[in-house]
This record gives structure tokens, C-alpha cells and sequence, in this order.
């Protein structure tokens, strides 16, 4: 892991700051590693965001035994993996008779969650996507 000072010459090369001839020999030292972990873990975080490898749903459906498992297995069935799951029928604006489900999932990608997205809303439920 190179941290950001640490590659300040390769910065500088495809910048254009570093003049070289054609027989000129350009070598950049990648040094560091003083980066916080929980820094590198939110920079890999947003790449896959930015990617469609992660994504979080909105789901609303009745509130009735196995539509959680209904919701978790089609994600599993499709290949996904739920991260964070939260299930809600008290708060917000969510209806009597209904049930909130906020998930983050992981994916291989925006065409594999507008799949799921799509399946969900065959079955009949409520689904947006949280950008």
C-alpha cells in the first residue's frame, strides 16, 4: 500500500512535471504505508459503490412470516451477499400491515443488482435503490 506522499513521483511523471528526453530512464520510489486501515477501507468502499459492487435496497413488503426469507433468498439465489439488514415495522412512514427492509448488499455489478431489483419487484414488492 502506497500512501498518497509516497507516490507523489508518479504524480509528478504522468503530470508532465518531470522533463525527460527519449533516452532518458525515469525510476519513482513507491514508499509509505503510514495510512489509517479504516481509511483504506472506506476508499475501497466507495470504488465499489462508484463500480455497482455495492448497493443498498429499499424494500417494502407485507408484514407476513417468510417475506424477509422471500427478500434474503432471492439475493442469495442470484448470487449476492447481504451485508447489513435492517427490518423495520414500527417507525417511519412505513404502513400498518407493511415491513421496511433496508439492505446493503454486494454484488458483481449494476446489471447484477437491476436483476435482483427486477426479481424482487416480480414477486411484488416495493424496491429502490439507495444512491
Amino acid at each position: 500500500m502506497v500512501e498518497g506522499a509516497g507516490a507523489v513521483g508518479v504524480a509528478a511523471l504522468l503530470e508532465g512535471k518531470v522533463r525527460l528526453g527519449p533516452a532518458d530512464t525515469a525510476v519513482c520510489v513507491l514508499s509509505g504505508g503510514n495510512i489509517d486501515m479504516n481509511m483504506v477501507s472506506r476508499i475501497i468502499d466507495r470504488g465499489l459503490w462508484a463500480d455497482g459492487r455495492l448497493a443498498s435496497l429499499s424494500v417494502v413488503v407485507r408484514d407476513r412470516p417468510g417475506y424477509l426469507n422471500e427478500v434474503t433468498g432471492v439475493v442469495a439465489i442470484e448470487g449476492a451477499n447481504v451485508l447489513h439488514i435492517e427490518h423495520t415495522r414500527a417507525f417511519g412512514d412505513i404502513a400498518v400491515g407493511q415491513v421496511g427492509i433496508e439492505m446493503k448488499i454486494e454484488s458483481r455489478g449494476r446489471e447484477h443488482v437491476a436483476r435482483i431489483v427486477a426479481e424482487l419487484r416480480e414477486l411484488g414488492h416495493q424496491v429502490e435503490e439507495v444512491l
